[in-house]
């Protein structure tokens, strides 16, 4: 046995040692042994099996085998093992097993001389991120190219198998076969085949994707040495490149543009094409719903907000003011929608006419696109069988939007123990630094049983704030929820928001969880307790203070309506004395409430926070009628300004709950329609992402 600074001696230099003394050094060496013989391009097969037996059984002692250091990493060494010249198939294939989710060891396995079946299908399967984005790996698949029985069988696999095959194989039947094939991908991939030949100057002519016929045109080939390894790996790290022959292609069709290849270029070119896509697309003599339309529509709305470029503040900007100047430039005739409410229109009719996307694909929606935007969803759902569809997303693990765990809250179909998981997978919001009611997640007291609520509440409560009419019901459940919310308020300036309850839950999670757990033969929590007049009600309340004492009890509701009668308590918006009074009627009963809503309606004509309040609280009586609210909002009379904004802010909840409500209101005055638009303008003044007001 030799000395251990013998074997570091002999280990420098492998290749002039026997090989089974390197096998020798390969049983006895320490971790720098081993990287010092699996460095060397000369070393056997049989050390090298060596070596990797030992990798699978003394991981922790290798890591740690020279004193003083932590040792060569074991990582190193299985990335030398990887694409070693002289690596055993059976090696190879074991390490990649290990790390088959990882870019270099794909590339490693799959670019060997002789790799095998299993790692060349790995880097073939290797996605790109989306159809247009050419994968230049696929070049280096030399071993493949040798095996035309391979390419047969890939031929008949998936989409991302038979574009390699596409692109390395030199039969002509098979490539006449997958030039027909329906994926454009593939096409292209048949397309940019030097051994194509006749084949490509046919699809430079006829075929239907502008992209494919570009890459017909386009001088071929890209050999495998032409691209080096560290390109390779990093292209497969960002998901494929977009060749420069496709987005001029994709730019320069025009009207002839495709309804998917609009879809694709909409969501993935970067933001200055994306503005000549709708611009292309919104043009004044050009019908934004034609194919080329609702592709680019549908792309716009299924876009990831990462794929956007980042705004001068450092956010992401999902939609921009060049965006909605083109969609809203084309006068329309048939809503009187202006601004983002216009584009948040535009996008739902593009997603409902569209061929390529349905109901069914809920679960494409990503957090922050603005498909998951409520205003769109909403309407889509409204609209559609989108609501009906809601199963396709319970059993993934991915985040949703908020939109979507509120549409299915409204969907008998999905099971409370389903909307509860939802909520646990709510997206959190990107705009944490403000308190919008856009970014709350709102889910109506009465539309389910209070337990059901209260699960949902907490389980959302971490990720996102939820709605005061849904969060004042849960408080109300549990004394000490009430105690936490009460000593908290004496703080709070400004309007009532979800935000600030959220705050308050989430800072005493703990002990609202272990009073959720009774211990072991304890009475279970006593729920609600009936209202009464708590004493620290008996001064004077603001608007905001009214509204938690209601919400938790501590306010009968007939004394609050003779306090407001008096004038001792003053409704100042009527926000958020409705969304005290929405969490209290899904304890009480609702009858309870009807001095309340006779109070609001007998004063809405001359009290602009009544008449927000007779509006909001439409769930506790009936909905109100688009002829009604006009109305109203017609017959308000106010002093000294032209738009309530108690009134505006009303009418814009109404408008958030149910996307395009408002366009059916139809007031009569200037005032009402000056009130209207701006509603419309404040119910979507956070769509997509914007910080103003368009």
């Amino acid at each position: 046995m030799l000395d251990p600074a013998s074997i570091e001696k002999l280990a420098e230099s492998p290749e002039l040692n026997d090989p089974l003394l390197n096998v020798a050094l390969a049983e006895e060496g320490g971790a720098s042994v081993l990287l010092a013989l699996v460095s060397c391009p000369l070393l056997g097969a049989q050390a090298i099996d060596v070596i990797a037996e030992r990798l699978m059984r003394e991981v922790e002692t290798l890591e740690a085998s020279e004193e003083g250091s932590d040792g060569a990493p074991t990582l190193e060494l299985e990335r030398k093992i990887i694409g070693h010249p002289n690596a055993p198939p059976a090696v190879r294939d074991a390490t990649l097993a290990k790390h088959g989710d990882e870019a270099f060891f794909v590339l490693s396995g799959g670019a060997h001389p002789e790799a095998t079946h299993r790692a060349l299908a790995a880097l073939a399967t290797w996605p790109g991120a989306s159809p247009l984005h050419d994968r230049p790996w696929l070049p280096s698949l030399v071993a493949a190219a040798s095996h035309p029985s391979l390419l047969a069988n890939w031929a008949e696999g998936s989409e991302l198998l038979r574009e390699a095959a596409a692109l390395l194989s030199s039969d002509a039947a098979l490539l006449e076969r997958l030039s027909r094939d329906p994926s454009r991908r593939v096409r292209r991939a048949v397309a940019g085949n030097a051994s194509a030949g006749e084949i490509r100057s046919r699809l430079a002519d006829r075929d239907a994707a502008a992209e494919v016929r570009a890459r017909a045109r386009r001088a071929t080939g890209v050999r495998a040495d032409e691209i080096g390894f560290a390109a390779c790996l990093r292209a497969m790290q960002a998901g494929g490149t977009l060749a420069g022959d496709v987005r001029r292609a994709l730019l320069d069709a025009g009207s002839a543009l495709d309804e998917e290849g609009a879809f694709l270029g909409a969501g993935h070119l970067d933001q200055e094409e994306l503005h000549t896509l709708v611009a292309q697309a919104t043009g004044p003599d050009q019908d934004p719903l034609d194919a080329r339309g609702a592709g680019v529509g549908v792309g716009l709305a299924l876009r990831r907000a990462a794929v956007f470029g980042q705004a001068d503040d450092g956010h992401d900007t999902p939609l921009s003011n060049d965006i909605v100047h083109l969609v809203t430039r084309q006068s329309s005739v048939e809503t009187r929608l202006t601004g983002k409410a216009r584009v948040a229109l535009w996008i739902v009719q593009c997603l409902s006419r569209s061929r390529l996307i349905s109901a069914s694909d809920l679960h494409l929606i990503a957090p922050g696109a603005l498909a998951g935007d409520r205003m769109v969803l909403h309407r889509w759902a409204a609209s559609s069988s989108a609501s009906a569809c809601l199963e396709a997303l319970l059993e993934p693990t991915s985040p949703v939007p908020t939109s979507v765990v509120e549409l299915s809250w409204r969907n008998p179909a999905v099971s409370d123990e389903a909307i509860v998981a939802l909520c646990r997978r709510v997206a959190p919001s990107a705009r944490s630094d403000r308190e919008l009611p856009e970014d709350e997640l709102d889910l109506a007291p009465l539309a389910r049983p209070l337990p059901v609520l209260e699960r949902a509440v907490l389980a959302a409560i971490a990720r996102v704030p939820v709605s005061p009419r849904a969060a004042l019901a849960a408080i109300a459940l549990e004394p000490r929820r009430c105690r936490y919310v009460l000593s908290a308020m004496p703080t709070w300036k400004g309007p009532l928001t979800g935000a600030r309850l959220a705050r308050v839950l989430r800072s005493h999670a703990g002990a609202l969880s272990a009073a959720a757990r009774p211990p072991s033969g304890a009475a279970p929590p006593s729920g609600p307790r009936p209202a009464s007049i708590a004493r620290w009600t008996e001064r004077k309340l603001i608007e905001v203070e009214a509204a938690i004492a209601i919400a938790v009890g501590d306010l009968t509701v007939v004394e609050l309506v003779r306090r407001l009668q008096v004038g001792s308590i003053r409704i100042q918006d009527g926000l958020a004395m409705a969304a005290g009074i929405e969490a209290r009627a899904a304890v009480d009963e609702l009858a309870t409430f009807a001095p309340l809503l006779d109070f609001a309606a007998a004063r809405r004509a001359k009290d602009a926070a009544a008449l927000a309040l007779w509006m909001l609280l439409e769930n506790l009586d009936r909905v109100r009628p688009a002829s009604l609210i006009g109305s109203a909002i017609d017959g308000l009379t106010v002093s000294g300004s032209v738009v309530a904004p108690a009134v505006c802010e009303a009418l814009a909840t109404l408008e958030r709950r149910s996307p395009g409500r408002l366009e059916t209101v139809h007031a009569q005055s200037p005032r009402g329609r000056a009130t209207i638009a701006s509603a419309i303008a404040r119910a979507y003044r956070a769509f997509g992402g914007m910080r103003d007001e368009t």
